[in-house]
């Protein structure tokens, strides 16, 4: 797991030498006071509580995002899972890769309601090209303009993962990425090329980053971070069996 910089003091650097990636808080100008009222310019709808969230019945649709996340309250019967995520961080892709055709198929029959937050924390790692931002802006992007094809974007965002220390996807492979999930419009397009939701990104990752997560006491440290109804999985992120063997706890 990638865990928070501010947190990597040498005492307890020692302490959390997991597999993960790095979480530090963006800067905090020019971000949306987290509390207050917040300008939904740049906001996606379907991103009420900064994620994502996909049942069997489809992609949640809620109004437009605000400053201040509502967390996802009522998913019937089904498993919670949230999963915060860096579109960069090679240790979600590990998750992805690991639990992904899981979770899709836990997803499409009803057991699991899987709730995605994508974030940018490591844009420093992209050679100048801010990759975490924008690849998070698509997500934002899609999910606002074509909601039902943001899951399948997701997962080719992750199939198509580039390396830390790397220039990371053009914004013309990532319209490509979205076309090959099911999504592409003009809108789309001007989306990406101006990074249109970047201010709804630098506040879903600000809160993130320094507010406690919905149920938690504290804020995230890393990525992938993993709730399981509420509760902070602890096991080793890429290991397929342990990781399906806590939802069916959670089942019952």
């Amino acid at each position: 797991m990638r865990r928070l910089a501010a947190l990597a003091s040498t005492s307890l650097a020692a302490a959390l030498v997991l597999a993960g990636c790095v979480a530090t808080p963006p800067p905090t100008v020019g971000a949306a006071p987290v509390g207050e009222a917040a300008q939904t310019e740049g906001f996606p709808a379907n991103m009420a509580s900064h994620g994502i969230v996909e049942t069997d019945e489809g992609v949640l649709l809620t109004p437009v995002a605000a400053a201040a996340p509502v967390p996802t309250a009522d998913v019937g019967d089904r498993v919670h899972v949230v999963v915060y995520v860096d579109l960069l961080c090679p240790y979600c892709g590990e998750f992805e890769a690991a639990n992904g055709a899981y979770l899709e198929e836990a997803v499409a029959a009803g057991d699991v309601a899987l709730e995605t937050h994508p974030i940018s924390f490591l844009d420093r790692l992209s050679l100048g090209t801010e990759y975490s931002t924008r690849a998070a802006n698509l997500v934002a992007a899609v999910a606002d303009l074509h909601p039902d094809a943001t899951p399948a974007v997701l997962r080719a965002l992750f199939a198509d993962q580039p390396a830390e220390q790397t220039a990371g996807l053009a914004d013309d492979e990532l319209l490509s990425v979205a076309a090959s999930a099911g999504a592409q419009s003009d809108a789309l397009t001007a989306a990406v090329r101006d990074v249109a939701y970047r201010g709804f990104v630098d506040v879903a990752t600000s809160t993130a980053t320094t507010q406690p997560l919905p149920g938690r006491s504290e804020p995230l440290t890393g990525t992938p971070t993993i709730l399981i109804d509420g509760e902070t999985y602890g096991g080793d992120p890429a290991d397929a069996a342990a990781f399906a063997a806590a939802v069916d706890a959670a089942r019952g």
